[in-house]
């Protein structure tokens, strides 16, 4: 879901929306389409974002996933359509053959316009929180040489070869967010994971032991705030740290289950103020030869205070309720 500041919000709301009009359907519906062989959700939407509206976006809190079926050659298929909100940085819309028009609208415009009652729906959730989010990407490290076959101190045990490709392979996903900061526990396993990116973005990783299974026990309440304090609205933080650590600092942050993390993902948390109001699973990129996610599904979000869900996705008669034939 694209947005921007209003330029006259005293009038019309404080954001407006990007509505995308298919001539192929004659319909209204936010910018969607389907994942390319190897792409993540976030990376296929802000493709999809950049192709139908000619804006480059930043992802930030996520929306509930759409879940319906669609007819194709007789047969009910089920569709899943991810969602995030996202904030246009700038663009110049070009219409083609597949979207021909574009309209910045605010909410309550938007809701007359769209083709699709689910998609009106998603304006609900999206009223519920604020637009402008900033966004602290959670990342355990990658996969590591095991134990038994290391010497040396476990703090120093490094990524295996599969880790390094996954630390490579997360680089993309991650420096979508707009990250302008990496912190990292300080075993050797953390600080690799992060520092493709850091390398890629030209940051200095700063190491802090209150995100090691060491340095945490009895300094909670300070990683806590640690977290808390990273990023700026608008842009991200990565903060590196381990499987003993993450289940317990999201409860601490606010997460209302426990939620263990895999090694090489990611939770992208959404902050207002120091409250965390969204919480986003973004799995973690295969080990081996190959390249890509592929199409597997996210683990579904989890909204403190609200709703759980989860990806990314005219001129019908005004508020009519149509099947989407998709994207």
């Amino acid at each position: 879901m694209l947005w921007r500041p209003s330029a006259h919000p005293e009038g019309d709301g404080q954001v407006q929306l990007a509505l995308v009009h298919r001539p192929r359907y004659d319909d209204w519906s936010f910018p969607k389409g389907k994942l390319d062989r190897g792409e993540t959700h976030v990376l296929a939407a802000l493709r999809e974002v950049r192709e139908e509206t000619g804006h480059q976006a930043r992802p930030g809190r996520s929306l509930p996933t759409l879940r319906y079926h669609q007819t194709r050659k007789g047969r009910r298929v089920p569709k899943e359509v991810r969602y995030w909100v996202m904030r246009s940085l700038g663009g110049r819309f070009t219409p083609g053959s597949e979207v021909d028009e574009l309209e910045w609208l605010d909410p309550d415009a938007a809701a007359r316009r769209l083709t699709y009652r689910r998609e009106v729906d998603l304006l609900t959730e999206l009223a519920r929180r604020p637009v402008a989010t900033r966004t602290v990407l959670l990342v355990r490290h990658a996969l590591a040489v095991r134990r038994g076959e290391w010497r040396g101190d476990d703090a120093g045990r490094p990524l295996s070869p599969e880790g390094r490709t996954q630390a490579e392979r997360l680089v993309p996903q991650l420096a979508a967010f707009g990250v302008t900061a990496v912190v990292s526990g300080g075993p050797s396993r953390c600080r690799e994971t992060v520092a493709p990116l850091a390398h890629r973005l030209g940051l200095a990783p700063v190491v802090d032991e209150r995100l090691s299974e060491t340095g945490y026990p009895g300094h909670e309440r300070e990683a806590v705030d640690l977290v808390r304090g990273l990023g700026a609205e608008g842009s991200a933080a990565v903060a590196c740290s381990q499987g003993g650590v993450l289940p317990d600092l999201l409860t601490r942050l606010g997460h209302p289950t426990r939620m263990d993390v895999d090694k090489a993902a990611a939770c992208a948390l959404s902050f207002v103020g120091d409250r965390l109001v969204d919480v986003a699973h973004l799995p973690p990129p295969p080990a081996g030869e190959g390249g890509g996610w592929g199409r597997g599904p996210e683990r579904a979000v989890s909204r403190p205070g609200g709703a759980a869900g989860a990806t990314a996705a005219s001129r019908p008669r005004r508020g009519a309720a149509r099947r989407d034939p998709g994207r």
